[in-house]
Formats: C-alpha cells, sequence, structure tokens
C-alpha cells in the first residue's frame, strides 16, 4: 500500500478507527514484517483506504439523496400550478361566467316575450 496517494479524511469515529487498529495488529502478529515501524505504517495505511471507502461511500449516498431530492422537486414543480397557470385558469372561468350570463338573459328575455304574448293573447280572447 505504499506508495498510494490517498487523502485521509477520518470519516471513522475514533472508536471504529480503534477497532480496526487492534483488528489490523492483531492480524499483522502473524505476519512479517521487516521492522515494527513498517508494520504500523502497514496498519495505517490499511485505516486510510478503510477512511477512503466510508469517504466515497457517504458522497455516493449524498449524490443519490441530492438526485432524489430534485426529482422530488421537478415532480412538484410538474404538479403544483405556478400563478400564471392561476391567473390562466381564472380568466377562463370569468370567461365561462360572461357566456353563462348572456345566454341567461337570452332564456329569460325569450320567456318574458313569450308570458307576455300569451297573457295578451289570453286578455285578447275575453
Amino acid at each position: 500500500m505504499k506508495g498510494v496517494a490517498m487523502q485521509q479524511t477520518n470519516s471513522l469515529n475514533v472508536a471504529a478507527e480503534k477497532v480496526i487498529h487492534d483488528f489490523l495488529k492483531r492480524f499483522t502478529d502473524n505476519k512479517h514484517f521487516a521492522t515494527d515501524k513498517e508494520k504500523e505504517e502497514f496498519i495505517e495505511e490499511t485505516i486510510k483506504v478503510v477512511n477512503i471507502v466510508v469517504d466515497d461511500t457517504k458522497s455516493s449516498n449524498n449524490i443519490r439523496v441530492n438526485e432524489l431530492k430534485q426529482e422530488i422537486v421537478d415532480e412538484l414543480r410538474n404538479e403544483l400550478a405556478t400563478k400564471a397557470d392561476m391567473k390562466a385558469e381564472f380568466a377562463k372561468m370569468r370567461q365561462e361566467i360572461a357566456e353563462s350570463k348572456t345566454d341567461i338573459i337570452k332564456w329569460l328575455s325569450a320567456f318574458q316575450i313569450t308570458v307576455v304574448s300569451v297573457a295578451v293573447a289570453i286578455i285578447k280572447l275575453f
């Protein structure tokens, strides 16, 4: 693992790092290292790699969460009416109401003319 350029960000908490360190120390007790310093360097490099894996996983999860957030926002924007949409809908409703008023006036006028005509016809008959 020497020579690998890695940036340690210490994503692991102290307890997790100690557990890994102790495990690696027991693991390396059965391996041959020229010096104790070389053994400690191996342990430190391994912990750095674990930190990088944890960071990568966190980063991937954050990216997925951000993508999901964006999808939700986009979906909500598609579903929610904007102010302009509401104004257009209100204008359409006002137009329909105005047309209905005109139709009602026409029908009432025709009905009143019919009623007056019937009344005049009845009066003429008697």
